[in-house]
Parts: C-alpha cells; sequence; structure tokens
C-alpha cells in the first residue's frame, strides 16, 4: 500500500475541532473568536461568525505550510468518524460561501447561519 504524502491537501482533509465563541473587546463590542483545538496559535477573530470562520480557513492554510517548510511538527485529529466529519464541514463551507455572497445580511442569512452553526456544533460533539 503506498503512503500518502502529508501535504495541504492531506491536512485540509482531516476533521480538525473548530471552537468558535463570542467575545467583547473593551468597548463592549462584540465580536467572535475561531481556533482549531488540536492547532496551538491557530486562532483568528472576526466581526460575526463567517468573518471569523473564514478568516481560520485562510490562516489555517498558511499555519500549515509554514510547518511543512520548517519541518515543524503538525497535530492531527483522532480519526473518529471522519467521513461523516468531512461532508458536514463541507456543508458548513457551502452555507458560508451562500452568506457571503449575498448583496445584504437579512433575516434569512441569520436563519443559514444559525443552520451552520447547528452542523458545527453537532460536528464538533460527533467528533470529541
Amino acid at each position: 500500500m503506498e503512503q500518502q504524502t502529508k501535504d495541504l491537501n492531506y491536512y485540509k482533509r482531516l476533521p480538525y475541532r473548530l471552537r468558535l465563541e463570542p467575545s467583547n473587546d473593551s468597548d463592549q463590542e462584540k465580536y467572535w473568536l475561531a481556533g482549531y483545538e488540536e492547532l496551538i496559535g491557530c486562532k483568528t477573530e472576526g466581526k460575526n461568525e463567517v468573518d471569523a470562520v473564514e478568516n481560520l480557513y485562510e490562516l489555517f492554510d498558511e499555519y500549515i505550510q509554514t510547518h511543512l517548510e520548517n519541518n515543524l511538527s503538525i497535530p492531527e485529529p483522532e480519526k473518529v468518524r471522519m467521513a461523516e466529519a468531512n461532508v458536514k464541514i463541507k456543508k458548513i463551507k457551502v452555507i458560508v460561501t451562500k452568506v457571503k455572497r449575498e448583496d445584504d445580511f437579512n433575516t434569512e442569512s441569520e436563519n443559514t447561519l444559525a443552520q451552520a452553526k447547528d452542523i458545527l456544533i453537532e460536528t464538533v460533539e460527533m467528533v470529541a
């Protein structure tokens, strides 16, 4: 059996546990924090859930590339129910992309994000 190369695409397929939580700055303005629990230092923020997760996706690529280029260890999540987690993550990406393309953030956008959040919570609980 041929051993798979551990490149960026390999790590993108792994079901890392995404943590998303609200926070407030010193002026009590709400913002969101996003990070992968297994990847120390791979954390971002955004003005809403979508921004925080999009920023995290961008940072993930940089994080993995930097670690690969410098021969640094990259933690991998447990491979529990990986296929199910990947399907759910793809659904979330489709939802986030849909909301991002909308001209106005409206009630439908809020409902769509609520759906993504529910899927995200299910995925985190499934692999936790």
